[in-house]
């Protein structure tokens, strides 16, 4: 799953319209700081700002690399939270779609583009989301354990 994981960040950094965007995205998807990142890279936090402000240009192939190995490897030290998440091992079949979208979007604009209704007041509308996982429900129910059932909220931030 490290490798596929490793992959996706990868490949969705180098083809995102906005490559500074989609590495703050997945920085805060690892809870990890700038600083935190910048000192595993061996790199001024500047850099690290730079890149998601967009001050400097889309990194290049081997700096995205050290940016996931990165953020895999703090993960890894703290208990691999992250890479447990979006772990779901072959009981995947129950996922109908999945996307990523390219900057985050609020959850009322989601509501309002798909022509939704919020049935909950537990999820603020004002909240920032980054992608969608649509589940067939009854496969899920009857297919997955509880755990991996919650586990398929990590696949889409």
């Amino acid at each position: 799953m490290r490798e596929q994981l490793r992959e996706k960040i990868a490949g969705e950094i180098t083809l995102s319209v906005d490559a500074g965007k989609t590495i703050r995205k997945w920085r805060e998807e690892f809870g990890v700081s700038q600083q935190e990142l910048a000192r595993q890279l061996d790199i001024s936090p500047s850099v690290i700002s730079d890149y998601e402000s967009g001050r400097r240009k889309s990194p290049g192939i081997a700096i995205v690399r050290r940016l996931v190995d990165g953020l895999i490897e703090l993960d890894e030290r703290s208990g691999g939270e992250v890479l447990k998440r979006y772990d779901l091992g072959e009981k995947h079949d129950c996922i109908i779609s999945i996307n990523e979208f390219r900057t985050s979007i609020t959850a009322q604009e989601f509501v309002d583009l798909t022509e939704g209704e919020n049935l909950t007041s537990e999820v603020p509308l004002d909240r920032h989301i980054h992608g969608y996982t649509i589940i067939d429900s009854i496969r899920a129910i009857t297919a997955l354990s509880s755990f991996d059932y919650l586990k398929i909220y990590g696949w889409s931030s």
